[in-house]
């Protein structure tokens, strides 16, 4: 089953308890499932909370691509350090979630502690922009242009016996996010999560003797397919949490 980044649950989830649909119990508990302990968010959630923030977004920064992610401050930094972040878009500022493994072998727990860094707020206008439809045809044009440019490279999954299982990892995801989610946000979210937990699976498959210049190039067209993803998940889930804020009066998508 692919897996979402502990931002996008808690996004969804934070913007659930700023809106007075859950308990901030509930929202720390619903936004790390599969961790043992969570720790370092309640403070920041309840501060936005008396302050009015209405909507916790999220951002996936990569190399020479901060995506969503705020400017001001140091968030984007340590975000990029993390690979994620999330963010609220009145006030400024937002956590980066450190992620470890912990215990003795053979009875490894997962605890997920959260920062606080400060950010710079981010003008209406474009979160306004932000189209979970545009991003899904986005999505769709990198898949046909990887698609293409894979064919004539070595495939491991194809040689490997990957397909079934890589077909398995999809299936019908369970993410664990909350009720009511647009439909549109929802099958990108969906979408974009299983590509990118593909483009992981082919890039980490063993090479089949492939030469050095093809894995070379399957390597780079799968990072930019990976790239695209991330993209993708990121505008589904801040299109979802806006619309679970009440923030996309009238808006379908």
């Amino acid at each position: 089953m692919p897996e979402l980044p502990a931002s996008a649950r808690m996004s969804l989830w934070g913007t659930c308890l700023l809106t007075g649909r859950v308990d901030v119990d509930t929202a720390i508990e619903a936004s790390a499932p599969d961790a043992d302990h969570a720790t370092g968010a309640r403070t920041w959630l309840e501060t936005c909370s008396s302050l009015g923030e209405r909507v916790v977004l999220m951002a996936l920064p990569r190399p020479g691509d901060y995506g969503d992610a705020p400017g001001g401050g140091d968030l984007r930094e340590a975000a990029l350090a993390a690979g994620e972040c999330v963010f609220v878009p009145g006030l400024g500022g937002g956590l980066v979630p450190l992620v470890e493994e912990y215990g003795p072998p053979g009875d490894r727990g997962v605890s997920v502690t959260w920062r606080h860094h400060d950010s710079d707020p981010v003008a209406p206008h474009v979160l306004d922009a932000w189209s979970s439809r545009q991003a899904e045809r986005d999505l769709s044009r990198a898949m046909a242009e990887a698609t293409q440019a894979l064919s004539g490279l070595a495939v491991p999954w194809a040689s490997r016996g990957l397909a079934d299982g890589a077909a398995a990892r999809l299936g019908t995801p369970t993410w664990a996010l909350p009720a009511g989610l647009p439909p549109p946000a929802a099958r990108l979210i969906d979408l974009a999560a299983g590509v990118a937990d593909l483009a992981r699976l082919a890039t980490d498959s063993p090479d089949d003797g492939t030469n050095a210049a093809g894995i070379a190039a399957r390597q780079q067209h799968l990072r930019r397919l990976a790239a695209a993803a991330h993209h993708a998940l990121t505008r589904g889930i801040n299109v979802a949490a806006l619309h679970l804020a009440g923030l996309r009066p009238g808006r379908d998508d």
